[in-house]
């Protein structure tokens, strides 16, 4: 769970509102690329991280999930566009993703005191890496390596962000703890409303 939740935050439904907020609507070039290699590992890695080895199978690999983030990567870099009908039908899709999945990581908690979850000095201490040491680690980074300011200041919020949800579906899905994924998710979303300020503010 820690090994998932510190290596994906959640750069889509979040990351994406927040980049275009900072940065402007041009910003959100830049983070759809910086999450590619998320959608990619997130749906072959994190199985591993959250289920085990032994559970871990091959043909995961060939997951939709897998198959879309591969092919939405070859038509970025090939500047090919599909017809404006299933450009639609995808966005609907992916629409409704997002309260679906807010739902199953509500249900979870709603099973659980309120002390269960905030009164946890070990959930603290990986909000705290999760959401403002790793985001300073990356600044010191990529200052270091010159990296544009532009492309500095989308990667670094990024990393400020919480737990991506994806953790609490795949645990669901290939047997993890879920009730401590959602604990997670919910921790660093609730606390992630006064780090991404703060992170903004002194690191950007």
């Amino acid at each position: 769970m820690w090994r998932y939740a510190l290596a994906f935050p959640n750069v889509g439904f979040i990351g994406y509102p927040v980049a275009v907020a900072l940065f402007g609507d041009g910003a959100l070039f830049y983070a759809a690329i910086l999450a590619l290699p998320f959608n990619l590992l997130s749906y072959s890695l994190g199985p591993l991280l959250l289920a085990g080895a032994a559970r871990f199978r091959w043909k995961q690999l060939f997951t939709p999930c897998i198959v879309a983030s591969v092919l939405g990567l070859v038509l970025a870099l090939t500047r090919l566009r599909p017809p404006a009908l299933m450009g639609e039908m995808l966005d609907f899709v992916g629409d409704i993703t997002v309260p679906l999945s807010l739902l199953v990581v509500g249900s979870l908690l709603a099973g659980m005191s309120a002390g269960q979850v905030l009164r946890s000095p070990k959930l603290w201490l990986l909000t705290a890496i999760r959401l403002l040491l790793l985001p300073v680690a990356l600044c010191l980074v990529l200052r270091a390596l010159g990296i544009d300011s532009l492309v500095l200041g989308i990667a670094v919020t990024q990393m400020a962000m919480p737990v991506a949800v994806n953790g609490t579906l795949l645990s669901m899905e290939y047997g993890g703890d879920t009730e401590c994924m959602a604990q997670i998710t919910f921790l660093t979303t609730a606390a992630s409303i006064v780090t991404i300020p703060i992170v903004a503010v002194l690191l950007l």
